[in-house]
């Protein structure tokens, strides 16, 4: 089934919900609950909502992404009238969801430098990958641009389910 059909037959699910008041939020609930499922499973399993393992870590003393428990006491998964609303809280959490790159050191960083003097971008210079370096790898723990099939499934179940009833 393409994503196409999916996002289709998601969106009739979610227009016959929004027909009936009070039976988009039932469904919301249960696909928020089955999300934080989705999620916890992930740091048991160490890999991204796609189900790809995340990056190593450099110096490995605890398990991926989980050391003092702040960062998965962070997440947040609700939901705000007709959506679905996940934020991690975590101060660090961005380097982890995109990853990071840092200016290459030598001559390579030099040339960084004075371009930032000059009043260069930040941004565009990082993204030049003659000046920069992954610094760190993403080990992406909320999906964006495109919701993985388990969480399309969560939320179509959740629609199903409460039009079934």
């Amino acid at each position: 089934m393409s994503n196409a059909v999916t996002l289709r037959e998601l969106s009739k699910l979610a227009q016959k919900l929004n027909d009936t008041p009070g039976r988009l939020g039932k469904a919301l609930d249960t696909a928020t609950k089955e999300i934080r499922g989705l999620v916890t499973q992930q740091f048991a399993t160490h890999a991204n909502p796609w189900g790809r393992p995340w990056a190593p870590q450099r110096v490995k003393t605890n398990p991926v992404l989980v050391r003092s428990g702040e960062l998965v006491d962070s997440i947040r998964i609700d939901h705000v009238g007709n959506a679905i609303v996940t934020k991690v809280g975590a101060p660090y959490a961005r380097y982890l969801q995109r990853g990071r790159r840092v200016f290459k050191k030598g001559a390579a960083g030099a040339i960084a430098a004075r371009e930032l003097s000059r009043g260069a971008s930040k941004h565009k210079l990082l993204r030049n990958k003659d000046l920069s370096r992954v610094g760190m790898k993403p080990r992406t723990i909320i999906p964006f641009k495109k919701l993985p099939p388990t969480w399309e499934l969560a939320i179509a179940q959740s629609l199903a389910e409460e039009l079934s009833k």
